[in-house]
């Protein structure tokens, strides 16, 4: 049980949030269709989702379905570094 939420509490949250941002914009223009537009931030914190999941799944299934220490240290150094890793992409640095 600890396993799905962790799986589908994030990908819940992002999935309502967006989807329910994009229902009440388009409701909004509503004769028209929505542009939507493209932002880096979207598909870093997407691809960001997608490699720690599928990772977690991955190393917790080795380690015999229990989470060990290392990767926890790996997933809080992802999360530090996303912020990083945006500033790279978008070339935003100071």
């Amino acid at each position: 049980m600890a396993m799905a939420g962790c799986f589908a509490g994030p990908m819940f949250n992002m999935l309502v949030g967006l989807g329910t941002a994009l229902v009440i914009q388009t409701a909004n223009i509503y004769p028209r269709a929505y542009q939507l537009n493209f932002h880096v931030g979207i598909m870093i914190a997407f691809v960001f989702l997608l490699l720690s999941l599928m990772g977690s799944l991955l190393v917790i299934t080795w380690c015999r379905f229990r989470v060990p220490r290392f990767w926890g240290f790996c997933l809080s150094k992802a999360v530090r570094n996303r912020p990083n890793a945006y500033l790279f992409i978008t070339g935003h640095a100071d």
